[in-house]
């Protein structure tokens, strides 16, 4: 990743990965996918309680969606995330 450094409450977000195909074996199109609700601290802003690495859960809304090396991150307020998983 490049390098990108994170302002105030801020924190970076490496979403989990939705399923593709149901548990029945249907493929699941893009447009009818859900969104993610949890993934992986990459970087925060230096009033964060939230470190590198951990797993959080976060609001079905939550954050801007950024693109960094054809890789899709959010951009949220660590106000956004609902619980860090320990």
């Amino acid at each position: 990743m490049e390098n990108v450094s994170i302002s105030g409450d801020k924190v970076l977000v490496l979403p989990d990965e939705t399923k593709s195909i149901s548990d029945g074996g249907i493929i699941i199109p893009n447009s009818a996918k859900e969104k993610p609700i949890m993934g992986t601290v990459v970087s925060s802003g230096p009033r964060c309680e939230s470190k590198e690495g951990n797993r959080v859960w976060f609001g079905f809304s939550s954050g801007t969606e950024l693109e960094i090396n054809k890789v899709k991150y959010l951009l949220m307020a660590e106000t956004d995330i609902l619980a860090i998983i320990i």
